[in-house]
């Protein structure tokens, strides 16, 4: 067994003999990022208040909705069920670390983990949560290494590719030390978790006048402005999506005036939240809106018809936070 001292904690490697294993029919979908075999285990000591592990998974296609997450553990103890909470963490931080909490499962289990190396996955269904990704996300398991003693998330040590992954012992905290500049872990290149996306279904395609959030994919916004005030005029807004600049969730509108933005528009998943999508949008004008915004992949769930949102002429606008707006969650 190796160790070392990190932030005062003991962080632990094992070693187990290995053994063949055959790979669950059910874990062979999605990103596989390790080789297929696993020579190492990585948790932390009893001492410690947590064990927190997350790897990068790279979606083949963006965006794209989180299906399934498929974990490998092993154990060295007596004890063959472990009880753990799967994170999801957004690649938004700097340098592409982990960022933006997306959501958890919590408190699930597997049990029957093996005390030999392989590929011993346990499969877990994520699609309630709801989660849209538009990067790639870390994905790992948090569990209390005093309670559940000697188990370990298995590593590939000797694949052609490396993932970036992290772990602290912390819950509440994006994992922030990173396994490839800790000692304990000199052959890193993949943990055992695999995941299975769906690519978004979404039907909206992005022109002159419309937003297709987020991500250019899923939700149609269109502006349509009208006034009274001076000569009057009105028509179709011009939409200015903000892709460019990483919002892949928010859009610009203007009236007439390229260099005068009206309206502002984000989409927010709020499905980890209370099983709704949101739509916030704030206005710097007193002119005469309806605001549409359309969810294009869920024709057959309630909640499809389009959200108008309306702005009386020569009224200033308030902001809007509607997070009611579409229970169109998976």
């Amino acid at each position: 067994m190796r160790k070392a001292i990190v932030a005062g904690l003991l962080i632990f490697s094992v070693v187990v003999p290995s053994q063949l294993t055959a790979q669950p029919a059910d874990c062979s979908d999605g990103v596989v990022h390790d080789d297929g075999s696993f020579e190492n285990g990585y948790g932390a000591s009893s001492s410690a208040p947590g064990s927190h592990y997350a790897m990068r998974v790279d979606p083949p296609t963006l965006p794209a909705l989180l299906e399934s997450v498929c974990i490998c553990w092993v154990r060295v103890g007596s004890d063959s069920t472990i009880f753990f909470d799967i994170l999801v963490w957004d690649s938004d931080g700097p340098n592409g670390d982990p960022g933006t909490f997306l959501g958890s499962l919590d408190t699930v289990s597997a049990s029957g983990v093996p005390n030999s190396l392989g590929e011993n996955f346990y499969r877990y269904d994520l699609s309630a949560l709801g989660l849209q990704v538009d990067h790639p996300v870390f994905i790992g398991p948090f569990w209390d290494p005093g309670a559940d003693v000697n188990f370990f998330v298995c590593a590939d040590q000797n694949g052609p590719t490396t993932q970036p992954a992290f772990f602290n012992v912390s819950r509440t905290n994006p994992p922030s030390v990173e396994i490839g500049q800790v000692g304990a872990f000199p052959e890193y290149r993949n943990l055992g978790i695999r995941a299975a996306f769906e690519a978004t279904p979404g039907g909206c395609v992005p022109n002159a006048t419309t937003l297709c959030l987020p991500a250019n994919n899923r939700f149609e916004v269109s502006l349509f402005f009208h006034t009274t005030q001076g000569a009057g005029n009105m028509g179709d807004a011009t939409a200015i999506p903000l892709d460019s600049l990483g919002l892949t969730g928010g859009g610009l509108f203007y009236f007439t005036n390229a260099t005068d933005p009206q309206v502002l528009v984000k989409i927010v998943n709020g499905c980890p939240v209370n099983n709704r999508w949101w739509v916030f949008y704030a206005a710097t004008t007193n002119v005469g809106f309806e605001l549409t915004v359309t969810d294009t992949a869920s024709p057959l769930f309630p909640g499809f018809n389009p959200r108008v949102y309306s702005n009386p002429d020569i009224n200033a606008a308030p902001p809007v936070q509607d997070t009611q707006a579409f229970a169109t969650c998976p």
